[in-house]
């Protein structure tokens, strides 16, 4: 079970990944663990949380304290962070790396920038559906 502070932050890292369905993913919607209480409650064969909340202060301090009470409650804990900020970024700047490398490799000029970008992110697209 792989928790993300936002919505956006888990289908950022799942692409990053390269895969939606092995593994289950959940949004905190926040540093709260509503959500996460819920599930369990739901899914009482859960044994293992992986937490990957933001870099920022406030994901660290909410990473620290939720690895802390669900270790305590007899799960195993698993932490994975973003590079950047949050996983938003991270795919960011991984598109804006391909970009570049296409458009080296190409041989483009800086004023097809946006053509290239749209290519690389249909290709990445079209690579991730396929996976």
């Amino acid at each position: 079970m792989y928790c993300y502070e936002s919505a956006i932050d888990l289908l950022a890292h799942a692409s990053l990944e390269g895969d939606f369905a092995d593994k289950t993913r959940l949004s905190l919607g926040g540093v709260s663990d509503v959500a996460l209480e819920k599930f369990i409650s739901q899914n009482p064969s859960l044994t293992k949380i992986t937490f990957c909340l933001d870099s920022d202060q406030t994901g660290a301090e909410a990473t620290e304290r939720l690895a802390q009470k669900y270790a305590q409650k007899g799960f195993e804990i698993g932490v994975i962070k973003p590079k950047l900020k949050d996983f938003g970024q991270d795919i960011q700047a991984f598109r804006k790396a391909e970009s570049t490398k296409v458009e080296k490799s190409s041989g483009k000029v800086s004023e097809d920038k946006s053509e290239s970008k749209s290519e690389n992110s249909s290709k990445k697209s079209s690579e991730l559906t396929q996976s």
